[in-house]
């Protein structure tokens, strides 16, 4: 059990969470870490959208054992490259 009489472990807080976010088919192939301390749990990692920020927060939502949700995901920046110099036109 956890730090109080019939509060989740931090494991079985965290196994939940990871659970729900790997089932959530938006969100396959996506590298979200979680984090947990005393009854918060935290996202990290970046992500291919702000759509997937909305699930991976929803995901973990629907863990029964979650008490507080910090989100630090990122939406990636996708890298721009410009064409080389004798590529552009004037």
């Amino acid at each position: 059990m956890g730090y109080f009489a019939g509060m989740p472990s931090v494991e079985q807080i965290k196994a939940e969470v990871l659970r729900e976010i790997r089932q959530d088919p938006r969100l396959k192939g996506s590298n979200i870490g979680v984090n947990v301390r005393d009854a918060t749990v935290t996202l990290t990692g970046a992500v291919a959208s702000a759509a997937e920020v909305s699930a991976a927060v929803e995901a973990a939502n629907r863990a029964e054992s979650l008490f507080y949700l910090v989100n630090h995901l990122i939406v990636a920046k996708h890298e721009f490259r410009s064409p080389p110099s004798h590529q552009l036109r004037a």
